[in-house]
């Protein structure tokens, strides 16, 4: 199955509708309608507004049934509930669970636009198919859920009498997306996202013509992890003995081997190799870094640094002294990672040094790299 991988989600169900502020660009929230008052609506509560201030389309909330807690929002006929959420990167998931009893009848849908007016601009938008990039019909009639947007989803079984999960996973920066129904996928591959509008504005719990129940909707950013092996990399000081470029990519026992260039010892470390990595963004949360490596003599330093990019020289990350084994080190950088990555190109540059901590013949000493990975956690 080539669906988008559902990986780390940053984020918890709170009591009642939770804010975590903004997160890759957008607004991530919960709402598992708590807060609410029994027999009232959730308009101008919580980040909720009628459909482009319409009247008379709020859901009422109800303890008649819930997944969580004592209450739930019951959507009836022509009831049409919209929060914001303004993503414009990142990956995301959407989770709403639905109820559907048995002898429901019509439908109903879990809508997503990418694009989606503020209060006072509705008053003279002209909306079109275009800003709609998703919508999951629950269609009581036909007993199936449905791909209403795309019509290209396979559907899928409606569930009857019980709490059911609807989670659309999207990804803005490649513009791809994944729906599911009871962690059923209904796309055999992740489809586009959007031909105008590469965001996520808003959400829309829409009951056309039929009674439902929603509860615990979760909208949040999903954390995705990319390892990158060098891009390039250069002998700053010291000789090729052996190896390429690739060897650096992978702990398999090949090797890209240095030595010092002369013989002497030296406050200036005559084996430096700089390596430069391309990050996927430029605005990572966090980086992680692994460095596999060995040399064939005692007493030998290594030093990691990166290129800090606000200060314009390197930050030492780690000092060890080497064995004659290979042994790795794993550094992981949550406090500003993005002053590490170059805006626009998205380079990150670390520089390995090694010396002799007493006197060796310099060219009986040989550095090797097996390993060495940056993963960016966007």
């Amino acid at each position: 199955m080539n669906a988008l991988t559902r990986r780390i989600t940053l984020g918890l169900l709170g009591i009642g509708a939770t804010m975590l502020g903004a997160a890759a660009h957008g607004q991530a929230f919960t709402d598992d309608f708590e807060s609410y008052t029994v027999g009232g609506g959730i308009n101008g509560q919580g980040g909720w507004s009628e459909w482009c201030q319409s009247s008379g389309v709020d859901v009422t909330v109800t303890n008649l049934r819930a997944r969580s807690g004592s209450k739930s929002i019951q959507g009836d006929p022509g009831d049409d509930m919209t929060h914001r959420v303004d993503a414009t990167s990142g990956m995301w998931e959407l989770s709403l669970w639905t109820y559907v009893p048995t002898g429901a009848t019509g439908t109903t849908y879990f809508i997503v636009l990418n694009d989606y007016p503020t209060a006072s601009e509705c008053q003279n938008w002209v909306y079109n198919f275009n800003q709609w990039s998703a919508q999951v019909r629950l269609n009581a009639d036909t007993g199936m859920c449905e791909d209403a947007h795309l019509a290209l989803g396979t559907p899928v079984p409606l569930v009857r009498d019980q709490w059911v999960e609807v989670r659309i996973v999207v990804d803005l920066d490649n513009n791809l997306h994944d729906l599911y129904y009871n962690n059923v996928p209904m796309f055999t591959q992740p489809q586009q996202w959007s031909g105008a509008n590469i965001a996520i504005e808003a959400v829309d719990l829409y009951a056309e013509t039929g009674t439902y129940w929603y509860d615990d909707l979760s909208v949040q950013p999903v954390s995705s992890e990319t390892p990158l092996c060098p891009a390039s990399y250069t002998a700053v000081r010291g000789l090729l003995v052996g190896g390429t470029l690739a060897n650096l990519c992978g702990s398999d026992n090949a090797y890209l081997t240095h030595r010092p260039d002369v013989f002497r010892t030296s406050a200036v470390p005559p084996v430096q190799t700089q390596m430069d990595f391309t990050s996927p963004t430029d605005t990572p949360s966090e980086l992680r870094i692994h460095l596999e490596s060995a040399v064939n003599a005692n007493n030998i330093s290594q030093r990691t640094l990166i290129w800090n990019n606000d200060t314009q020289t390197y930050d030492l990350l780690n000092t060890r002294t080497l064995t004659q084994v290979d042994s790795s080190i794993d550094l992981t950088i949550t406090t500003n990672p993005s002053r590490y990555v170059q805006a626009g190109t998205g380079r990150i540059r670390l520089l390995v040094q090694c010396n002799a901590l007493a006197f060796t013949i310099a060219p009986i000493w040989q550095h090797r790299m097996d390993d060495v990975v940056v993963t960016v956690v966007n």
